[in-house]
């Protein structure tokens, strides 16, 4: 073991000296296995102002001539060293140790390195650059790479839990690698996700202006991996676009420059990010994401298909080539899905109200055949999306929901609420399993004054109580629906489910009493004109239409399309018989109870045509009997139809 010019010993592994940072300026000069030091040695640990040559002459036998030297070649070094003292913290963690084997010798006295130098310890200085100087002290140098200060920054950059401690790391560090940079400004937008008034605080701080216009000057520099990071930094400020919009015009130019340069998978995270703005980067990106998920869909994992499905659906510049595609992809790898597979590949179906039947057939299958694989958390998203794509029976769920049970007060929240609009979605038999996920969410999310609540889960749990007229549960809805309304409108997927609540708040008298305000009203209505013009053109309606118009006799009905019955818009009305008929379609998230009773309240005769049943009559005349099948109920009510007629 060799010792120090002070006589302190060497031990273990050689030191490694930072001379572009200050991480070394808390580190040992040497490390004994004792720990004792000379009296000299704990003054230079001590002091904040030591040289490189005092260091290298205490902890290396040897002339200073080399330490000297080795001192001059790296002045600047030691400069930026004494600029980011201030950060010493934050690259302590880092220990770039080097490792010097030793090479076989025939003489045991001359042992050689793997360089070809005698086998002396090392000391290695490692620059900002990723380049290093490796000295051997018998007056040689050798380049080698090690890992450099911006490694511990960015390790220190993940333990910060403040955006401006992040700003101020980057006011002190503005001439750093554009991987830093990236670094920090991911690290504002984690921090800021999800919590609007930092949001709203650090959009209008200069520090995060001038870090977006430095990176935004840089991007040309960026490789794929660095584009990545930029993108998820990017999705952070999907709530203020504003404040990101220069950047992804930059990135996006960027981007579409470097075809063939992305994996599956950072293609995927690219078109994720992009698919949540609107405007000219996303369709600038749009097309070119479209040509390399061709090109790359035959290496693609099952996770990066239904990535970019739903991210493709949301730029909506999916076309149906593309599309089957991705499903044919799916269906001939489903024999390989892993657990997360079949979640990932459901959950994606469910969003995105994709229907095809031999799929879901083969996953359905792998689902209950395989049940002991999955873990709770699986389940309950398993049974959430099965019973959105309509594909589930109440059979069927009682199954799930039997291996549910011993671990439902084990689930989080969002689980619950999962669990809760599956049984709603299926009309679940038996009202005290609704009633027990409803206290689960209550007490997990606690008052709704501590801000745990997710406002989804505020329309799951009050759309539940009132379809199952659980109106014991009022004192716990109330206060959940005045949060909801006082909340910014947002006219999202779950307009259904919130117009079923406002017109059962005009029209039950047991339930809670909460004024509604106009601007809720107005989403309402716009949504609903939306889905009306998207589903116009239906495959599924353009059917049913011509069935209708076929009918004859006591059957024939004077149809209407996209007609108003009391509060509620209909997709098909008689106005004569007041017969109302609807498609269930899938993925809608709510079953039409509550819109069926209210109806039914008001005059109408409501009723609703099974999208899957719909699906498996394979001619004209099948539909047809199926259709005057359905409406023998409403008509004999009415006394168009004899008891003993034939519905043929």
């Amino acid at each position: 073991m060799a010792a120090c010019a002070n006589g302190c010993r060497l031990g273990g592994r050689p030191q490694t000296v930072f001379a572009d940072s200050a991480a070394w300026l808390s580190r040992r000069c040497c490390r004994p296995r004792a720990n004792v030091f000379c009296r000299k040695c704990q003054e230079l640990r001590k002091s904040s102002s030591r040289t490189l040559p005092a260091l290298l002459q205490c902890s290396v036998p040897g002339s200073g001539a080399d330490a000297a030297a080795l001192a001059a070649s790296h002045e600047h070094t030691c400069q930026s060293a004494a600029r980011a003292s201030s950060f010493a913290h934050a690259t302590e963690t880092t220990d770039a140790v080097v490792r010097e084997g030793s090479a076989p010798s025939a003489s045991p006295q001359k042992q050689t390195s793997s360089f070809g130098h005698p086998a002396h310890t090392h000391f290695a200085v490692a620059r900002s650059t990723h380049a290093s100087v490796l000295l051997n002290f018998s007056g040689s140098l050798t380049h080698r790479r090690f890992y450099s200060e911006a490694k511990g920054q960015t390790a220190a950059l993940a333990t910060m839990q403040d955006p401006v401690e992040v700003l101020n790391f980057f006011a002190v560090n503005e001439l750093a690698s554009t991987h830093l940079l990236v670094s920090c400004l991911r690290r504002v937008s984690a921090l800021c996700d999800k919590r609007k008034p930092v949001l709203e605080s650090v959009s209008k701080d200069e520090r995060l202006q001038k870090l977006i216009q430095v990176i935004t000057q840089r991007a040309d520099d960026c490789d794929a991996r660095c584009l990545v990071d930029l993108c998820w930094a990017v999705w952070g400020f999907r709530a203020a676009p504003d404040v990101v919009e220069q950047l992804m015009n930059r990135m996006a130019n960027v981007i579409v420059r470097r075809e063939n340069a992305f994996t599956p998978k950072q293609l995927g995270t690219i078109a994720f990010t992009f698919s949540w703005f609107r405007g000219t980067p996303t369709d600038t990106v749009a097309d070119f994401v479209l040509a390399e998920c061709v090109k790359l869909l035959p290496e693609m994992e099952p996770f990066h298909v239904t990535l970019l499905f739903g991210s493709l659906r949301r730029m909506r510049c999916l076309n149906r080539d593309v599309a089957n595609l991705m499903i044919e992809k799916l269906t001939d790898d489903v024999d390989r899905f892993t657990s997360d597979d079949v979640v990932g590949v459901l959950r994606a179906l469910a969003a995105n109200s994709i229907t095809r039947g031999f799929l879901l057939r083969r996953v359905a299958t792998l689902v209950f055949d395989n049940m002991d694989s999955f873990t709770p958390k699986q389940l309950a998203s398993i049974l959430n999306s099965l019973s959105l794509l309509r594909f589930l029976t109440v059979e069927n769920g009682e199954e799930l929901l039997s291996r549910l049970r011993s671990s439902l007060y084990e689930l989080p929240a969002t689980s619950v609420a999962e669990i809760l609009e599956a049984l709603t979605i299926l009309n679940f038999p038996r009202p005290e399993a609704v009633r027990t996920c409803i206290d689960l969410i209550a007490e997990k999310n606690g008052a709704v004054e501590t801000e745990v609540w997710l406002r989804d889960h505020m329309v799951i749990v009050a759309h539940a109580v009132i379809q199952f007229q659980l109106y014991d549960k009022n004192p716990v809805v109330k206060p959940l629906l005045e949060e909801v309304f006082r909340s910014r409108v947002n006219s999202s997927r779950t307009h259904h489910r919130v117009e079923e609540i406002i017109h059962a708040l005009e029209l039950e008298k047991a339930s809670p009493r909460v004024d509604v305000p106009p601007n809720w009203r107005a989403m309402v209505d716009q949504a609903n004109r939306e889905e009306q013009a998207r589903l116009e053109y239906s495959g599924l309606q353009n059917e049913l239409t011509l069935v209708l118009d076929s009918l004859r006799g006591k059957f024939q009905l004077q149809i209407q399309k996209n007609q108003p019955a009391g509060p509620y818009n209909v997709q098909f009305l008689d106005d004569e018989t007041k017969i109302c008929l609807e498609i269930d379609y899938p993925c809608c998230r709510t079953p039409h109870i509550i819109k069926g009773r209210h109806l039914k309240q008001l005059g109408y005769r409501y009723l609703l045509v099974d999208c899957w049943q719909w699906r498996r009559l394979r001619s004209e005349a099948e539909q047809t009997v199926f259709l005057k099948q359905l409406l023998s109920g409403p008509l004999l009510e009415l006394g168009r139809l004899e008891s003993d007629e034939p519905e043929h």
